[in-house]
C-alpha cells in the first residue's frame, strides 16, 4: 500500500478468520466467503475497471481467479502451473513485501542499464558517424563502434 497499491482482500474464508490480516494490513476492500468463481467475476470486474491485477493463491480454487489476473503469485508453490505470468513464493503472504522490493530493485536496475546504454552508444554512433569531426579532429571507425555496440 505504501508503494502506491491498493490492496483487496479476495478469500473464501469467513470474515472471522481474517480479522487479524485485515487488522495488520491496509486493504481498500474486503470481500470474505467467495466461491472460486466469484473470486475470478471479481478479477474480471476488476480488469473491466482498467486495475492492474496481480492475485495471490494458495491453492487449486484460486486457478481461475489467478488465470485472470495480470500476474499470479502462488504461496504453496504448485498453483502456478497453470498460470503463464506467476511467480512462486515458498513461505507466508508476508513475503509479497520483499517481492514487491526486488522487482522495485530490479525495474531501477533495468532503467539504469537502458539509460547508459542509450547514452553511450548514442555517443559512440554520432563519434562513429562523424560528427565531432570537423570540431575535434576524431572519429571512431564504423568497424570498431560496432563491435562496441555489440559488446555493450
Amino acid at each position: 500500500h505504501e508503494q502506491g497499491k491498493k490492496l483487496i482482500l479476495l478469500t473464501g474464508d469467513q470474515r472471522q478468520a481474517t480479522n487479524e490480516l485485515i487488522k495488520d494490513l491496509p486493504f481498500e476492500m474486503v470481500y470474505t466467503e467467495k466461491s472460486a468463481a466469484q473470486k475470478a467475476e471479481t478479477i474480471e470486474m476488476l480488469n473491466g475497471q482498467g486495475r492492474k491485477v496481480l492475485y495471490v493463491g494458495d491453492g487449486l480454487n484460486d486457478l481461475e481467479a489467478a488465470n485472470k489476473s495480470h500476474v499470479s503469485i502462488a504461496i504453496q508453490g504448485w498453483t502456478h502451473l497453470a498460470s503463464a505470468s506467476s511467480i512462486c513464493l515458498k513461505g507466508q503472504i508476508q513475503d509479497l513485501k520483499a517481492c514487491f522490493k526486488y522487482a522495485n530493485l530490479i525495474q531501477t536496475n533495468i532503467l539504469q542499464n537502458l539509460t547508459w546504454t542509450f547514452l553511450y552508444n548514442g555517443i559512440s554512433l554520432l563519434f562513429a558517424a562523424g560528427f565531432f569531426y570537423p570540431w575535434i579532429g576524431f572519429a571512431i571507425n564504423p568497424v570498431v563502434f560496432s563491435a562496441t555496440m555489440a559488446l555493450s
